[in-house]
């Protein structure tokens, strides 16, 4: 017999760095752009493919563009992370 189950996001104790900027206030809101600047990180957002556009990129076959674009924000995620939870010594971005 296999046992399944699912948890919740609640469950799974997720540190949603935009939530915890502005203290889970759902009224409030912060780009991640303006969240590097503020942490004194470098932007994501320096090539033309941005969240924006990734369909229209999609479309028009720029696939290695949205993966540039896709890693930047993840390594941005990341160093943000680490800046809000104190781990970050040298920031090891790639861009």
């Amino acid at each position: 017999m296999i046992r399944t189950f699912v948890l919740t996001i609640w469950e799974m104790h997720p540190y949603d760095i935009m939530c915890e900027w502005v203290k889970w206030d759902y009224n409030n809101h912060i780009s991640m752009d303006r969240l590097a600047k503020v942490l004194d990180l470098p932007t994501s957002k320096d090539g033309e493919v941005e969240g924006k556009n990734v369909a229209k990129a999609f479309e028009e076959g720029r696939i290695d563009e949205i993966c540039e674009y896709c890693e930047k924000d993840v390594e941005l995620t990341r160093a943000i992370y680490k800046r809000m939870t104190f781990e970050d010594g040298e920031d090891d971005l790639a861009f």
